[in-house]
């Protein structure tokens, strides 16, 4: 598999965490997106809560930035998504023994997508944006459902696919030219706004 960003791994340890609440054996693709569209809440914990470095946490904000910036675009309501996933999501029965929790195979085809996804468009690390693309192409009764459901109008699928393909293709790109997020303080503005 293809190295995966900084935000993807908190995705997956979010992921992780909820399969364990909901007492399910394996992370599923609804544990992935529920965590995904929870991108923001992940990181308001912080830098150092999360144990991430300077650089990951600038990249991360990059990544949080598109995934942000694409869900604003295509009118989507992350908290209906979680709502609808959540309320059909039937709790399990299984006891981890372990804080470790593994994807199930469905789960991991899909994380060899989103890899496959981040190489074609030569990006140095799968992030939140391939895995996304890669779920929506082919996300499962549950949620299409969540996903045609969250929006301002009834929402084509192939309408978010083209939506999530735009940030992909701009998101190494952003981060190579360092358009991070701009830190305004009075450095910054002395010398880039005189």
């Amino acid at each position: 598999m293809h190295a995966i960003s900084a935000g993807l791994n908190l995705v997956w340890k979010a992921a992780a965490k909820l399969a364990i609440y909901l007492k399910h054996k394996y992370i599923e693709r609804e544990h992935l997106i529920i965590a995904i569209y929870s991108f923001e809440e992940i990181l308001r914990k912080g830098k150092a809560k999360l144990g991430i470095s300077d650089r990951d946490w600038e990249s991360t904000m990059v990544e949080k930035s598109f995934l942000s910036n694409m869900i604003y675009s295509t009118q989507l309501c992350p908290e209906k998504i979680k709502e609808i996933l959540f309320e059909n999501l039937t709790p399990g029965d299984f006891v981890h023994k372990e804080p470790r929790v593994h994807r199930s195979e469905n789960c991991r085809h899909y994380f060899e997508e989103a890899s496959k996804i981040g190489r074609q468009l030569e990006a140095r690390k799968t992030n939140c944006l391939h895995l996304l693309f890669a779920i929506t192409r082919n996300p499962g009764p549950l949620i299409k459902k969540a996903l045609e459901e969250s929006g301002k109008s009834p929402l084509s699928l192939d309408r978010l696919i083209e939506d999530i393909k735009l940030p992909m293709l701009t998101i190494e790109e952003a981060f190579d030219q360092r358009q991070l997020i701009f830190h305004l303080d009075d450095n910054y503005i002395s010398r880039y706004l005189g």
